[in-house]
């Protein structure tokens, strides 16, 4: 009798690109985080209408997790202009954010935002932010 095949489980993550879709869930998260709502308006005016850019981390019970969000900006890249993202919201469910492997979600965002969008051949050769020194500290980390 041929053995039974085990049933595979879900990977702890699915990540993917955030759309308007997703408002109500990146405002959820926002406030777990920050406890602070953030309103509708807010949320329009940083990603409405493509202005910015976000990838998503989702648990296996299908909750928003973790969010990675940038901004384009126009600069100047030796001497020519080009264009380049701004990172600007980073948001990870407290009860996730102790889990500093490559399997967490934060890494997990960091890196789906970073290979959808910045590189060679990406529309952004840079990506750029202002961390605080949490943020630093865990990037050098990691």
């Amino acid at each position: 009798m041929p053995a039974m095949a085990q049933a595979e489980a879900p990977p702890a993550w699915r990540s993917e690109a955030l759309t308007e879709d997703h408002a109500d869930s990146v405002r959820a998260l926002f406030a777990d985080c920050f406890k602070l709502p953030m309103s509708k308006p807010l949320w329009d005016w940083k990603y409405a209408h493509g202005r910015g850019l976000a990838s998503g981390v989702w648990n296996r019970a299908g909750e928003l997790v973790a969010h990675y969000g940038g901004f384009p900006r126009s600069v100047i890249d030796a001497g020519q202009e080009r264009m380049a993202v701004q990172i600007g919201d980073v948001m990870v469910r407290p009860d996730q954010r102790g889990i500093m492997a490559r399997r967490g979600a934060f890494y997990q965002s960091v890196t789906h935002f970073l290979s959808a969008h910045v590189g060679d051949g990406a529309a952004f050769p840079h990506a750029f932010g202002f961390p605080n020194r949490r943020a630093m500290a865990l990037a050098q980390r990691l």
